[in-house]
């Protein structure tokens, strides 16, 4: 199941409105803290208690439920926690689940032993969406063990792991895993046939292990956030954010120019390679494509991934359990009220039942949603566009001479389509990424990505049986962000204004399910930065 999975990569009620706010410590309640101040007898805090902090937060998605889990966390963690609850939480999700585009297809098959003389029925879960994070992304793997979650190491799953580039009419490389893994050379190069053929169109100097090096120097400009949030700093604009972590150079050119131009690799590997995991996992051509984006793909491509037993989706629920989300509640409208110097929010569902917040963190792709803002400045929410995304699900008997093979065992686990360049077109292919895995001697469980939906015509030229047939349309809002090149006019506010945060803003950058906690871990911090500040005046005040 690794490749299968592979390629698909890289609390409580809120206050209604006309109820007696406790937000404040009144004033008749403030002189009786003054009246028994030197009183050995009463304490001065005892009639004081943490103000209330109501948060709206719109998507119960990765971005949105990983807001609410920070924030939580960082209620806890603070010495006046324990006074009382200060922060309530309320999740708003128009669809029936949490989990965003962490979503799964169960699954019932017979697998069998490669000979077929033991099968079982099995229920599997096929990741339609969000499928698999590395190793180092901390903060979906720290979450996944303090969840109680089952982390599944794909790297470590037996079986074949070949990758073949096909343009359509011809494999441009197909790994055949003929010869037996030498010592250390595990991984995606394969065994040491495949690497010879690898290295012998690629090049050995301008190749797959100096994109990989490019990869790995990115990522790590990257995963410096990781301390930066852990010590609570906030980043306001997501441009900024680039900067600091030195990662401009990366987003003002595309991954085809980046790649071939600046940085000299082997033209067919960067089309090839690169192209194919960057259509795969964003479905986007690299020269329209940030090298940002290219170089995530590729290197979720080329390290240890992970995935969660069962569903990733199970991550978002895990981290919401015990807070209050209103499904199947789209928001109508969000509206600006201004009173005696204060500032609050009123937010309708599609429950047309009113509440009242403190801040609204907006946690869902704008263009999916018919959100009315009153009072707040539409104009600051950075335009975001998404990409159409088609999944197809087969259980069936490949048809070998579709790819001009000879065999069901000849095709290889994952099926990558090369991207166009400027000196060279790509037949119509109608699919972007494959995955199979065996579950028997002749029949697999295929997944397809695609532009479009793939006929029925068409997988019957692929398949000569099918058992199964599933489709899975992520067409409203999209799947995966476009990515394209920025330039220095590009600023993205992730608080768009006082009170209102856009945790979506990440993804006019990139988008992973890692990508979307770092959101909602900043967007958390910025809340939390605002709020402890007004909780230890009120303490002060309260204390005397």
């Amino acid at each position: 199941m690794r490749f299968l999975y592979g390629l698909a990569l890289f609390a409580y009620l809120g206050v209604s409105v006309g109820e007696v706010l406790p937000d404040s410590l009144g004033e008749d309640d403030f002189q009786q803290v003054l009246r028994n101040w030197e009183d050995p007898g009463v304490s001065q805090t005892s009639l004081w208690s943490p103000p209330l902090l109501r948060v709206a937060i719109i998507g119960a998605g990765a971005a949105g439920t990983s807001t609410a889990y920070f924030l939580r966390k960082l209620e806890k963690s603070h010495p006046l926690s324990s006074q009382s609850t200060p922060i309530k939480l309320t999740l708003y999700e128009r669809t029936e689940r949490i989990g965003g585009r962490a979503r799964v297809l169960p699954l019932n098959v017979t697998v069998c032993t490669p000979d077929s003389s033991i099968c079982a029925p099995e229920l599997q879960h096929i990741e339609l969406g969000a499928s698999v994070f590395a190793a180092k992304n901390h903060h979906l793997v720290n979450a996944s063990r303090e969840l109680n979650l089952t982390l599944e190491d794909l790297s470590k799953f037996p079986g074949k792991d070949r990758v073949g580039v096909w343009d359509g009419e011809k494999w441009r490389i197909r790994q055949t895993g003929t010869v037996g893994h030498l010592p250390g050379t595990d991984g995606w190069l394969g065994d040491a046939f495949d690497k010879a053929k690898i290295l012998a169109r690629y090049g050995l100097f301008h190749g797959p292990l100096q994109a990989a090096k490019i990869c790995r120097d990115i990522a790590a400009r990257f995963f410096s956030i990781y301390d930066k949030l852990l010590a609570r700093d906030v980043f306001e604009r997501v441009d900024l954010l680039v900067k600091e972590l030195a990662l401009w150079d990366t987003v003002s050119t595309s991954s085809l120019e980046y790649f071939r131009d600046s940085k000299g690799i082997n033209e067919a590997f960067v089309t090839e390679f690169i192209g194919g995991i960057t259509k795969n996992t964003y479905l986007q051509e690299i020269a329209k494509t940030s090298a940002f984006g290219g170089a995530i793909a590729l290197y979720s491509g080329t390290n240890d991934l992970f995935h969660v037993k069962g569903g990733n989706y199970q991550i978002y629920q895990r981290m919401v359990q015990d807070e209050d989300v209103k499904l199947k509640n789209s928001v109508e409208s969000v509206e600006r009220v201004e009173k005696d110097g204060r500032t609050t929010f009123v937010v309708e569902g599609q429950d047309h039942v009113k509440k009242m917040y403190d801040v609204v963190v907006v946690a869902a792709p704008l263009p999916a949603s018919e959100i009315k803002f009153q009072g707040i400045s539409v104009e600051k929410f950075p335009p975001l566009r998404y990409v159409q995304l088609y999944v197809t699900i087969i259980v069936g008997t490949f048809n070998p001479a579709y790819f001009g093979l000879d065999s069901h065992s000849d095709i290889p686990e994952g099926i990558l389509v090369p991207s166009e360049s400027t000196s060279q077109t790509i037949p119509t292919v109608p699919f972007f990424t494959m995955g199979k895995t065996d579950i028997s001697s002749s029949v697999s469980i295929v997944k397809f990505f695609s532009p479009k939906p793939i006929s029925d015509s068409v997988l019957d030229d692929i398949f000569s049986t099918r058992e199964q047939t599933h489709r899975h349309a992520w067409d409203l809002p999209g799947s995966y962000p476009y990515l394209p090149v920025r330039d220095e006019e590009w600023e993205v506010p992730v608080e768009v204004e006082a009170g209102v945060y856009y945790v979506n803003a990440m993804e006019s950058w990139i988008s992973t399910m890692e990508t979307e906690t770092v959101a909602g871990r900043n967007v958390a911090n910025l809340i939390w930065r605002r709020w402890e500040k007004e909780l230890e005046r009120r303490w002060m005040r309260a204390s005397g």
